[in-house]
């Protein structure tokens, strides 16, 4: 549906109730582009483990995503995450990604979670600190430098 159109509400049953979801206009942002090739990959009605939608309790607006970003490689599982503009600095990227993380560690064969921020995003990287990890490295990419982060603990 977001394909079509800009504003959309989907039904879904979380928690035992059926909550209206709204994805505003903001939501997926600059990963609407993808969104084309990755349905033809995985088909329309697939869900995609560890890839998660974030929704406001307060309203039902769907504000945002996280999730892994492939499998675990060894025993690493990358991932990313991102929230619309007008949510950030609210604590809704710090509560997702404790959330992620706490999924993750109760998975068999995760010993490490790892994330990247670009330098020039402190705000993503205080996310991650807050949820326990360190920066252990950096990495070039095309839109610039990133840092690496990793858990500091160890994971199931």
């Amino acid at each position: 549906m977001r394909l079509e159109v800009d504003d959309f509400r989907l039904d879904r049953k979380l928690g035992g109730q059926v909550l209206s979801l709204h994805f505003g206009p903001e939501f997926p942002g600059d990963a609407l582009a993808l969104y084309p090739r990755f349905l033809t990959t995985v088909g329309e009605d697939a869900a995609v483990d560890g890839t998660y939608i974030v929704v406001d309790p307060s309203d039902g607006e769907v504000v945002g995503q996280v999730g892994t970003l492939g499998p675990p490689e060894g025993d690493e599982v990358e991932i990313g995450y991102g929230i619309n503009p007008s949510a950030q600095g609210r604590g809704i990227a710090t509560a997702s990604v404790a959330a992620l993380v706490e999924t993750l560690r109760a998975r068999r064969g995760v010993g490490s979670i790892i994330a990247r921020t670009a330098v020039a995003n402190p705000a993503s990287g205080r996310v991650l600190e807050k949820n326990g990890f360190a920066v252990t490295g950096r990495a070039a990419s095309d839109e610039g430098e990133l840092l690496v982060w990793t858990h500091r603990a160890s994971c199931a």
